[in-house]
């Protein structure tokens, strides 16, 4: 009898049916090398391969000792969850396991998958489920997660391969080292896995998977290698500790991010500027002709020539390493593409695949993908490929020409590019490419989309009509945008979605595309025609936000954003002023004056008054009489983080057709400044705790010298590098304390209480009102230690946080044994300290074995240095009299 049955005697109709369906022939698992033990069959491998005939409850190790309190087979924990899962989540801190079962056979998925989870009508006490079809808000079909633990048996040393059938994400550690690490993916099907040498012995095995109710695959083969057929584990190969059953039936909690209050939306992200990771390689842009990524660090780049081929480089860090042959044999090839995970070259007359079925990064097969008879169809010059759809580009004796053409059916369409000298192509959106073509004309380009559709297109004019702040996406000096020119109207071009931007150099241009908000990017480069031609501009989206560039100076030039950085999302024009909307909120001290702007070119002219919104991202500047013929910053204008409004080369007017609109009004100054205190707080009894000019009433915890690694910028205290904690001289013990913060991308800090001095941190006595970027820092993952939580003990219901790059509110309200957390005017949590709860709530956490924790009834006010940068301004503190 199995775990699962020593739960209650009444699964016995359950077990009694699970051992009929055992009882059936078992087919031998299958033996080819590409082969999939199916998942629903058990397949009893014969004691072989390193199994050994050690009597089933005398489990021994390849040496032959006794070993005590082991069993054979692994330990399986399930965690049901309600709703289905995207993704996969580790359970919650503490929270037990719903089933555990001991797992001998690998064939077949572990006992509390076979269970029907969350049976609709099931019977309380019927199967291991019926607590969770009963649970309060739980709904048929839950979902779960399962742990796999086990000690797996070498007798031989040498190679191992394992096969999982999964119904979702997994990952996988094998002697304390991860060796797969996708559990949030969702790997439904068949995934193989090389774990290399394996020396004689037991090897700690652990895999986490996940899955739906509708999905329960689980299996586990194993092989030495591609000589040796695929079998299960059996009860010799695999062994586990035995321990207490700590399962308890139920649905359970994960490790989730908050959701976002219902009906709240969020700004949009911000839209940043770009850094650039050059990455020289010698010789590599000779022969070049195409490049694509594979992965965010596995770039591919296409040789053409006689001995046409396609190298693998791979970044490890900050270093690429030496390239590797991925392919070769091709015949004229002009393009290269990945979508989906697969490989495609265009070549002479043909699309071919390239296919890597070990993934040891070598093309094991060439695949035929579509064959494109005539001599129109031989010397492709580019290619893309996205849902389900390749763009191939072919130069031909009247000008490059586009080929849409459908993997699935074989549909083509080709589209004449009006005799272009020179194109290239990137993945477009709803079915489309975008192709940029360009004539022997030097100043015509156009831009086009083009797809098994009708042609839409546009034409991209290079003048001067419109220029807007313009920022370094490549590393050249880039000049004005371009214009946008419809066949039925003429538009100003809008900032944000698609940036165009052109540089002229000497003997021709760059063009540069960067569709931004789709998060694709595409590039293209040519010299004037008349001058012969240096090679090609090549860029290919790396998967993970960035851009990577080939250019004719043999270097690999990544593209990425640069967090916290403001630049212009727009310029609209007013009968007497412009107005400009940035990325990022203007600082509340920087900008706001009319002296902070010019509003002509080559000589001073002030503006006449200048207009802030609400939400500080759009600015007014205006001028008395007229438009300004240009807007461009007196002095240094800076972002509500500090950082610039770059770059300041001007933003010219925009002749469009204002004249019959009025002129504008100056419209109020939003409410609310830095630092200061209004008349109401000062008779409601609130008093600055952080004057916005000095550190005085501060310290770092645990000195008495003036403290350092905390600076003040622009009326913000900031953390800037490491010097501690910085608490408040006073002490105090009920009170409401208000305060506005920000922190860097990824970053994390806190606000603590009650600090008592003595310790060497302020942890060790001050419960702590969390501050984080819930979205890029791991602890964002666990409501109990995401923004607004009682670190550790209360977890917050949504997600209230800004977008970083933002201020959030945060009010913190200490009244005796009450304590209430607030973000952004939304309450977080509220516990009693030193009650019965908070006293069971520390016993099962971290703080268990700091004594002092959350004792003292009077302390300090702590700001965290957590080693990252993180603002304050508005501290202010209200004492509560009782």
């Amino acid at each position: 009898m199995n775990d699962v049955t020593r739960v209650s005697r009444a699964l016995l109709p359950l077990a009694l049916c699970a051992f009929v369906a055992c009882a059936r022939p078992r087919p031998e698992p299958q033996s080819s090398p590409d082969a999939t033990p199916p998942a629903a069959d058990v397949g009893v491998a014969p004691e072989s391969d390193g199994a050994s005939s050690t009597a089933p409850n005398e489990p021994a190790p390849a040496g032959g000792a006794p070993v005590s309190n082991v069993a054979p087979g692994a330990s399986v924990d399930v965690w049901a969850v309600a709703g289905p899962l995207e993704r996969g989540y580790e359970p919650l801190g503490g929270e037990p396991p719903s089933w555990s079962a001991v797992w001998v056979e690998s064939g077949r998925a572990p006992p509390p998958l076979v269970s029907d989870l969350g049976a609709p009508g099931a019977a309380a006490g019927s199967a291991p489920d019926s607590s969770i079809a009963s649970a309060p808000g739980s709904s048929p079909g839950s979902s779960w997660i399962a742990r796999v633990r086990s000690d797996l048996r070498v007798t031989e040393a040498g190679p191992r391969e394992v096969q999982l059938t999964l119904s979702g994400g997994a990952r996988v550690t094998l002697d304390g080292q991860v060796v797969l690490d996708r559990f949030t993916d969702d790997l439904r099907g068949t995934t193989k896995l090389a774990l290399g040498e394996l020396d004689a012995g037991e090897h700690p095995f652990e895999l986490w998977t996940w899955g739906n109710a509708d999905a329960r695959e689980l299996s586990l083969a194993w092989r030495r290698d591609e000589a040796h057929p695929w079998r299960w584990l059996a009860k010799n190969d695999w062994s586990h500790a035995a321990s207490p059953n700590r399962a308890v039936p139920g649905l359970r909690r994960v490790k989730r991010p908050n959701v976002r209050r219902p009906g709240v939306k969020l700004e949009p992200p911000i839209t940043p500027s770009f850094v650039v990771d050059t990455f020289h390689v010698p010789g590599l842009a000779h022969n070049a002709v195409g490049l694509a990524s594979l992965a965010p660090q596995r770039w591919l780049v296409l040789e053409g020539g006689a001995r046409a081929k396609v190298r693998l480089h791979v970044l490890a860090g900050d270093t690429l390493t030496p390239p590797r042959a991925f392919a070769s044999g091709l015949d004229h090839p002009g393009g290269i593409a990945v979508s989906d995970g697969r490989v495609f070259v265009a070549q002479k007359n043909e699309l071919t695949e390239l296919v890597d079925r070990d993934a040891d990064g070598v093309v094991d097969e060439y695949r035929v993908a579509l064959e494109l008879p005539g001599r129109e169809f031989a010397r492709p010059v580019g290619l893309a490929v996205d849902q389900g759809l390749a763009a191939i580009l072919f130069e031909t004796e009247s000008g490059v020409k586009a080929l849409i053409a459908s993997l699935a059916d074989g549909r083509t369409t080709l589209h004449d590019l009006g005799g272009a000298a020179e194109a290239f192509v990137a993945a477009g959106f709803d079915g489309a490419f975008l192709v940029l073509s360009r004539s022997l004309d030097p100043g015509c380009v156009f831009g086009h989309w083009v797809g098994l559709v009708p042609e839409r297109s546009w034409r991209i004019a290079m003048d001067d009509s419109v220029a807007a702040f313009c920022d370094e996406v490549l590393p050249y000096d880039f000049g004005p945008f371009a214009s946008l020119e419809r066949d039925d109207s003429t538009a100003r071009f809008q900032m944000g979605a698609t940036i165009v931007a052109v540089a002229r150099t000497a003997d021709g241009f760059d063009l540069s595309v960067a569709q931004d908000q789709a998060t694709r990017t595409l590039g293209w480069s040519r010299n004037d025609p008349r001058t012969p031609s240096r090679g090609s501009l090549c860029a290919a989206p790396t998967g993970d936000g960035a851009t990577v560039f080939l250019g004719d100076d043999d270097a690999l030039r990544r593209v990425r954003r640069a967090p916290g950085v403001s630049v212009l999302l727009g310029a609209r024009s007013h009968p007497n002023a412009i107005e400009l909307e940035f990325s990022a909120p203007l600082a509340f001290d920087s900008g706001w004056e009319r002296e902070a702007w010019n509003t002509a070119w080559g000589s001073p002219a002030p503006a006449e008054w200048v207009s802030v919104s609400a939400d500080r991202r759009r600015i007014l500047i205006a001028r008395r009489d007229q438009p300004p013929i240009a807007v461009t910053t007196a002095k240094p204008v800076r972002d509500e983080l500090g950082h610039l409004l770059r770059p300041t080369a001007g933003v010219r007017h925009v002749a469009t057709l204002v004249a019959d609109r009025k002129p504008l009004e100056r419209p109020p100054f939003p409410d609310g400044v830095r630092n200061v205190l209004s008349e109401e707080e000062r008779a409601a009894g609130w008093r600055l705790l952080f004057d916005g000019k000095t550190l005085a009433g501060w310290k770092n915890y645990g000195r008495d010298e003036p403290p350092v690694g905390w600076s003040i910028d622009d009326g913000m205290l900031v953390r800037v590098a490491d010097g501690g904690d910085l608490v408040t001289d006073e002490l105090f013990e009920s009170f409401e304390l208000e305060f506005d913060w920000w922190l860097d991308p990824g970053g994390n800090g806190g606000v603590f209480f009650h600090v008592v001095d003595g310790y060497d941190y302020v942890w060790r006595t001050g419960p702590e009102y969390q501050l984080l970027d819930n979205d890029k820092h791991a602890d964002g993952q666990n409501p109990l230690t995401s923004a607004g939580a009682n670190y550790a003990l209360h977890a917050p219901e949504y997600d209230d946080t800004r977008p970083i790059g933002s201020w959030n509110h945060s009010r913190l309200v200490v009244d005796g044994a009450h304590v209430e957390h607030w973000l952004n005017g939304e309450k977080q949590c509220e516990y009693e300290l030193w009650s019965d709860d908070w006293k069971a709530r520390v016993a099962t956490s971290k703080f268990a074995a700091m004594p002092d924790y959350g004792l003292a009834k009077t302390g300090r006010i702590a700001l965290q240095d957590h080693g990252d940068r993180v603002g304050f301004m508005n501290l202010k503190l209200r004492p509560i009299v009782r």
